[in-house]
């Protein structure tokens, strides 16, 4: 009788072992579940950036159409374009020393 018992304990102790190592290990264990929360949250974290520079850009393009300077600067001091026959001079940024 004292044999018995301890197979059936040997036995529920390695069915506990092999449930509980997939429950932590497994394709939908406990490590899986924090791999996705982690993406989701960078997900969202980039989402959140993303709307962020919609908002910018959409606040640029509303000054591109209704103010005509706006483009023109933009196209001098972010392409350093010019008018035909214009002489463009970039005059690079001030270091501190």
């Amino acid at each position: 009788m004292d044999h018995n018992s301890f197979i059936r304990n040997a036995t529920l102790i390695s069915v506990a072992v092999v449930i509980g190592a997939y429950l932590i290990f497994g394709s939908r264990g406990m490590l899986e579940y924090y791999k996705k929360r982690l993406l989701v949250l960078r997900k969202q974290e980039k989402i959140a950036h993303l709307e962020k520079e919609v908002i910018q850009l959409s606040g640029t393009s509303e000054a591109y159409r209704h103010h005509p300077f706006s483009l023109e600067k933009s196209a001098r001091y972010d392409f350093c374009m010019g008018y035909t026959n214009e002489m463009v001079y970039v005059v690079p940024p001030k270091t501190s020393s």
